[in-house]
């Protein structure tokens, strides 16, 4: 309960932490910047624990060198990590007068939600799938 609470506080950015403020940015661009960090990490360590998930129900298909195969899918998580999350990302970035609003965050909330949702559930469709067969 507490993990899932954990979870869905980084992807809403109900975070109360203190940061590091650079002083030639401003603090409210800076929060969406570690925001947006804090997201793409945690996207990450969901997508990779996905991989271990395959690997344990599929182990015809990992080989003797796992470390190679772990940085290879490490690689392309990130790229399809950037890739899917394109819009939020330059959501993120781009300065407008919407972006400090709660619904306008709140928006990005759903959209990154969904947008990993859908892609975590191919993912573990296919582990399905391998351990099924």
């Amino acid at each position: 309960m507490y993990l899932a609470a954990f979870f869905y506080s980084l992807l809403s950015g109900n975070s109360n932490q203190k940061t590091f403020v650079n002083l030639h940015m401003p603090l409210h661009r800076w929060i969406h910047y570690q925001l947006l960090f804090k997201r793409l990490l945690l996207l990450i360590l969901l997508f990779q624990v996905s991989r271990i998930i395959f690997g344990f129900t599929n182990p015809s298909t990992v080989s003797s060198n796992y470390l190679a195969i772990f940085l290879a899918g490490l690689r392309y998580d990130i790229t399809t990590i950037c890739i899917l999350n394109l819009p939020v990302l330059l959501m993120h970035v781009y300065p407008s007068k919407f972006s400090f609003s709660s619904g306008y965050q709140k928006f990005i909330s759903i959209l990154i939600i969904s947008l990993n949702a859908l892609a975590l559930l191919f993912n573990y469709i296919d582990t399905l799938e391998a351990a099924c067969s």
